[in-house]
């Protein structure tokens, strides 16, 4: 029988320090694989210059260096572009990234943001699971092909979505010990294989039975932790988390600071949302 315990508490949570990219670091071997971009590098600034509404960029690596900034220029703030990393390493944040529309970034191998890395977008998804160009191109966010069972998502950095914008974070282990800050809209963090989410609709997120983690990712004490500052004033904050029976003792562990209008366990409309399924345990401080 599946099992959730909820309880109040403040939890200290801290990872390791890794080693940051090269101040230089760019995104490199980008190859337009939907709709119509333009790919451009000019010594610190990369551009990418969307002109249909959705479009998907395959590259060899994603990484951004703490000189670095990449922007995206998009035809509105609905407008959405998939970056989807095809080479084995992981990718590192350290300087900017600016949007006036919707990011996806995927990496199959996890994304780190580092402590000085910005990030400032109508909206922002990463994810370690795979959407299918196809189903990104046709408005479907089913993330369904997932990525390495140790694959995790960690911000120590800012993160700053425009109002009632969403920020998502779905990975097998996220942790945030940097800052989200999403007025009026929607910030989840899902430790979760896959997901489907509603980026142009409300938001949501869909969790499927064979999304459940099924082995503990390696340093994991917890699926999604918060050891920094989520804000969401007047919006939704979801931390949930699904693993099989007995992979791992706590599922979500939230400490820091969690902001929204309201706190609940379960519930819409300027809530915290804190779900969990598997036999774990979610550790709440409001």
């Amino acid at each position: 029988m599946k099992r959730v315990l909820l309880t109040m508490m403040l939890m200290v949570l801290s990872l390791p320090a890794a080693a940051q990219p090269a101040p230089n670091a760019h995104p490199t071997g980008g190859t337009v694989v939907g709709g119509s971009a333009t790919l451009s590098f000019n010594g610190t600034t990369t551009t990418i210059t969307q002109s249909t509404q959705r479009a998907a960029v395959n590259w060899q690596d994603f990484d951004v260096g703490s000189q670095q900034t990449v922007t995206f220029a998009q035809p509105s703030s609905s407008a959405a572009i998939l970056n989807r990393v095809v080479g084995p390493d992981p990718s590192q944040i350290a300087g900017k990234i600016d949007a006036n529309g919707q990011v996806v970034l995927v990496n199959q191998s996890g994304v780190t943001f580092y402590d000085g890395a910005q990030v400032n977008a109508a909206g922002l998804v990463v994810s370690t699971a795979d959407v299918t160009t196809k189903n990104f191109m046709a408005g479907k966010l089913a993330f369904s092909e997932a990525g390495g069972a140790n694959a995790a998502i960690v911000n120590d950095g800012a993160i700053t979505i425009a109002d009632a914008g969403l920020a998502a974070l779905v990975a097998p282990r996220v942790a945030n010990a940097g800052t989200i800050t999403a007025k009026e809209g929607r910030v989840i963090l899902a430790g979760v294989k896959t997901a489907t989410i509603d980026l142009f609709g409300d938001g949501l997120l869909t969790l499927a039975d064979e999304g459940a983690v099924t082995q503990k990712p390696s340093g994991a004490t917890a699926l999604v932790t918060n050891s920094g500052t989520i804000s969401a004033q007047g919006g939704k904050i979801e931390l949930t988390a699904k693993a099989v029976d007995g992979v791992i003792e706590n599922l979500i562990q939230a400490g820091g600071t969690v902001k929204a209008s309201s706190v609940v366990l379960r519930g819409v409309g300027g809530a915290i949302v804190v779900t969990g399924s598997g036999y774990g345990s979610a550790k709440i401080q409001h």
